[in-house]
């Protein structure tokens, strides 16, 4: 087997893993404002609820592609996510919300 397949075949388990792990969990949807950023934990704090962010979560920063690194506290942002347990969510999608779009804390 050469490298190339090799890599791509354990890309593609790796994706399939990462898929089947993320419908394992029921899904939910937020919007609020970030009170913390926590790099160390890889998570952000929204609305007195702790998220840990997914190493693979699809982070939009005004229209363009961003990280967890790119986030600060007082952002307005939408996001969705896994609920693993009763105190543990896991962001898989998030982006920057304009600062004056009305909204709800949910």
């Amino acid at each position: 087997m050469t490298i190339r397949k090799l890599i791509s075949t354990s890309l593609a388990a790796f994706a399939l893993c990462i898929s089947a792990a993320h419908a394992a969990y029921p899904e939910s949807t937020g919007v609020g404002v970030i009170e913390t950023v926590e790099l160390e934990k890889s998570s952000i704090i929204v609305n007195g609820l702790r998220f840990r962010v997914a190493l693979d979560a699809d982070v939009t920063i005004n229209g363009t592609f961003g990280a967890l690194q790119m986030l600060t506290a007082g952002m307005l942002v939408r996001y969705r996510y896994l609920v693993i347990s009763p105190t543990e969510r896991q962001i898989i999608e998030l982006e920057t919300r304009p600062p004056n779009e009305p909204y709800e804390a949910s």
